[in-house]
């Protein structure tokens, strides 16, 4: 087994192991968010602590790159700031900036910085280093802001705790439909519309189209609590939603899958995309499902994942299937071979909560109790795990 644990214990950056957030820079620089850690990098094997001298230790969850390659985060102790080429530029306004939460942070096309925060409204950073400040009383929709990004129409869209808003340049517009309504997340799909997942259930606006349309509605979704949503390769949307399995939605149309129908169970705790275009689907309590042409089957394992908490799943380019659970790392290559990491055979931790696969094919592990743990990293390597 090769592999190395990164946490306080043996990487002079973590002072304390719990991680916020971790982004990718262009040049593979990871990006590391911590709570009580500072800004840490992660490039060539060697962990960097930025801000410490600055008594930057706590961020925000939100962390984000712009497209000149920028850090920009926030910190109860200090405030708002970026970092680049090594140094930490902080950012001033009449406001003590330390005192506001950042829920969000996007670049607008023009280049300027947007931070949605917590209910203070919607600041937007300028390039002469000045700020504008809009909240209701502006026309925004609600104070707080949870989601912003591009639209297609040269505007932003705001996702609030009190509706939808469009921002022109000049002017905020509110969704009428959405007003009243908490948008906690806005997204577009291959074909350009416009879906937005609310305390409501789920909105889409078609490309040419004016309204919103309540999908989640009008095809009797389980329920209007959604955990997290993503879009297949083929453009299908599947929603898990709180305790009650998940659904796919395909040409308009909505497909629950449920015990009732061979889901192996209904709190559904990670969804991937698996071979010859299929979804597999992790159940809490031990069983992964195959779906495919909308038919459901069992994945079938040597280890026995019976009563086993099955936290994420991530089938990666190689073809070798992740497996995190509460009792271990589970390990299925593309011949059929399986390994379980846990303490007995070496490996850190049982308790794996997720595995990433960077740009590089190189897998990270995160636990509940060590921190994080990065396989070094050549394919040839991994063939030895």
């Amino acid at each position: 087994v090769n592999f190395k644990t990164f946490d306080k214990n043996n990487v002079e950056a973590f002072i304390t192991s719990p991680i916020a957030d971790v982004v990718e820079g262009k040049d593979s620089t990871l990006w590391i968010s911590t709570q009580a850690s500072g800004l840490v990098s992660y490039k060539n094997g060697i962990f960097t602590s930025h801000g410490l001298d600055k008594n930057i230790y706590r961020l925000h969850d939100a962390l984000f790159i712009d497209k000149d390659n920028r850090i920009w985060a926030g910190s109860p102790d200090i405030g708002w700031f970026f970092f680049k080429n090594d140094s930490v530029e902080f950012l001033e306004h009449s406001s003590s900036l330390k005192d506001i939460v950042i829920d969000d942070i996007s670049q607008d096309k023009a280049g300027n910085i947007w931070f949605g925060t917590y209910r203070y409204g919607l600041y937007k950073y300028n390039s002469d280093k000045s700020f504008d400040v809009f909240t209701m009383e502006d026309g925004l929709a609600g104070n707080n802001v949870f989601d912003i990004i591009n639209g297609k129409n040269d505007d932003l869209i705001i996702g609030t705790d009190k509706g939808l808003s469009y921002y022109d340049g000049k002017t905020f517009k509110t969704d009428s439909l959405i007003r009243g309504i908490a948008v906690y997340q806005a997204t577009y799909d291959y074909s350009d519309n416009l879906w937005i997942f609310t305390n409501k259930g789920i909105f889409r606006k078609n490309k040419n189209a004016s309204n919103f349309t309540a999908i989640s509605q009008d095809y009797k979704l389980f329920n209007n609590i959604i955990l997290d949503a993503i879009f297949d390769f083929e453009g299908n949307l599947w929603v898990i939603s709180y305790k009650n399995g998940f659904s796919k939605i395909s040409n308009g149309k909505f497909v629950n899958y449920t015990n009732k129908i061979g889901l192996k169970g209904q709190t559904i705790n990670s969804i991937c995309e698996y071979k010859d275009n299929s979804q597999l689907v992790a159940i809490d309590k031990g069983y992964i499902n195959i779906i495919k042409d909308n038919k459901i089957s069992v994945l079938e394992t040597k280890i026995s994942l019976q009563n086993i908490r099955l936290r994420h799943i991530n089938y990666d380019k190689q073809n070798t299937l992740w497996i995190s659970t509460y009792s271990g790392l589970i390990k299925i290559s593309s011949d059929g071979n399986e390994k379980l990491l846990n303490e007995d055979n070496g490996f850190p931790s049982h308790l794996i909560r997720i595995t990433h696969t960077d740009r590089n094919n190189n897998i990270w592990v995160g636990t509940r109790d060590v921190g994080i743990i990065k396989f070094l990293t050549k394919q040839s390597d991994l063939a030895k795990i």
